[in-house]
């Protein structure tokens, strides 16, 4: 006899090629068998889902569900479960500084799970621009918090920002090296905060730091069509893009509010340079243009992106991102019963980018219905609201 039975869904699990309409039995937490008709009578429970859509518990794979650590924050389970979303990760607010805080404050303390990427700069997020000279950065207190913390510090986070251009050694190349050294992929964000003049000296800065990246490590903003992007306003693409894609570099959408362009997201689409995670870089900032992971991968769909990729990068994708395929990212028997359920709901919606101003329309919204984590049922609501877009 099974604990439950989730029934009757459409199951979308890209990690074992699944999409159909199957039933889903858990047991003592764990997802015990996927078939085509799990008889009712061999379940304690019996959760009726046709018409919903189950997949692995959704992972956001770059936000800041951090609030009252730094500035510019969410609460954990707001980015999270509350929102239909099992896993979130925070990308660099804190630095080896300041990471044991941060991880006192959170982990384990809300029903969401949390991984961490380590910021580079020493205090994190706490005072950007981050990285001013070498003085804001200690490599051994890095590499000793990294492995006291290997269960949850899942790579570094280096914001390839205007300030690293003055510094005469080559940050970047430190920030590889320690991140080769701990076996950790490198995050880097691209695209500054000011107007694009022609023959921008940060493109050019931001083409030899793409050209470095290597397999694993991540371009965070590649959709951003700000100076330090990969797409300028003619729609040329940088070439650094394509060759990184090409040896293993994973692009991040991570939308947010200033560094993520409906324009430029269409030019890459239409290039075949999709997105491999699809992220919503969460912060209190954003809340009005990002609302969730579901409205985020609902504006993919109304790109034109298919369901089974959108569910892609934000389960299977996303979990080898961050290193956690052994235990996230797939519904394979015998794994935790961490379940998204979601509904694809038809109609006429407003879908915003943030401050680069534009705005689309899409026929389908994703709207979480319920959460599993562990097997056990936690509610979840929608965010999705019309916004303007200050």
């Amino acid at each position: 006899m099974y604990d439950c039975l989730l029934k009757g869904a459409t199951v979308i699990d890209p990690s074992q090629g699944i999409d159909g309409v199957f039933d889903l039995a858990i047991n003592e937490g764990k997802i015990a068998r996927i078939a085509a008709d799990i008889p009712a009578k061999d379940a304690s429970v019996i959760y009726p889902l046709v018409g919903k859509i189950v997949t692995p518990g959704l992972i956001d794979a770059h936000c800041h569900p951090s609030l009252n650590f730094s500035e510019h924050a969410v609460l954990s389970d707001e980015a999270g479960v509350n929102a239909g979303v099992l896993l979130v990760n925070d990308a660099g607010s804190a630095g080896a500084a300041n990471f044991q805080t941060l991880r006192h404050m959170y982990y384990s303390r809300v029903k969401t799970e949390m991984s961490f990427f380590l910021n580079f700069a020493s205090a994190g997020l706490i005072r950007p621009p981050e990285i001013r000279s070498l003085h804001d950065i200690d490599i051994k207190l890095l590499k000793s918090v990294v492995e006291k913390n290997r269960g949850v510090v899942k790579g570094i986070k280096l914001r390839a920002l205007e300030p690293l251009m003055s510094i005469a050694t080559d940050v970047l190349a430190l920030a590889l090296d320690t991140a080769a050294e701990l076996n950790l992929p490198l995050m880097v964000h691209i695209g500054d905060f000011r107007e694009r003049t022609t023959n921008d000296p940060l493109d050019a800065f931001s083409r030899s730091v793409v050209k470095r990246l290597r397999q694993g490590d991540i371009i965070s903003h590649y959709m951003t069509w700000r100076p330090g992007g990969m797409v300028l306003p003619d729609g040329q693409i940088f070439p650094e893009l394509r060759e990184a894609k090409a040896r293993g570099v994973i692009l991040d959408s991570s939308h947010g509010k200033n560094n993520f362009s409906f324009k430029v997201a269409e030019v890459l689409l239409a290039n075949g340079i999709e997105p491999d995670i699809i992220t919503t870089d969460f912060s209190s900032m954003n809340v009005h243009c990002v609302q969730s992971l579901l409205v985020t991968m609902s504006k993919f769909i109304a790109l034109g992106m298919a369901m089974s990729e959108v569910v892609a990068a934000t389960t299977n994708r996303a979990a080898q991102a961050l290193q956690m395929d052994e235990q996230w990212g797939s519904l394979k028997v015998g794994r935790s019963a961490d379940i998204s359920v979601l509904e694809k709901v038809a109609g006429d919606f407003a879908f915003f980018d943030g401050v680069a101003g534009n705005s689309r329309k899409g026929t389908c919204l994703l709207e979480p219905r319920m959460v599993m984590r562990n097997g056990e049922v936690l509610p979840c609501r929608s965010y999705y609201h019309i916004s303007n877009v200050g």
